[in-house]
């Protein structure tokens, strides 16, 4: 159910090519895993992001197939690793971290 929620909160305000992807199934698998293991994990959405590169490598199955995704949409690899961690934030403050 969270990620139904996290899904809906970030397409209040994410790009239209993240919102584009969200609806895909890699998708889905990143951001339920950024949920699961933002829950077991002391993380926090307030130490200017360093919890949220984390939570990334802890993903990092999944993080490198949304990556892969988001390239061969045409996004650079800096725009991708930056809506990654927008997605991990997102993540961390939806649990209220």
């Amino acid at each position: 159910m969270k990620s139904v929620a996290f899904a809906v909160g970030l397409a209040v305000w994410m790009p239209m090519s993240v919102q584009a992807q969200s609806a895909s199934p890699v998708t889905k698998a990143f951001t339920d895993c950024l949920l699961s293991q933002a829950q077991k994990g002391s993380y926090t959405s307030s130490d200017g992001g360093r919890s949220a590169m984390l939570l990334m490598g802890e993903c990092d199955a999944t993080w490198k197939a949304w990556h892969d995704q988001c390239m061969a949409s045409g996004d650079t690899d800096g725009n991708c690793t930056l809506k990654a961690a927008m997605l991990a934030q997102s993540a961390l403050k939806l649990l209220g971290k």
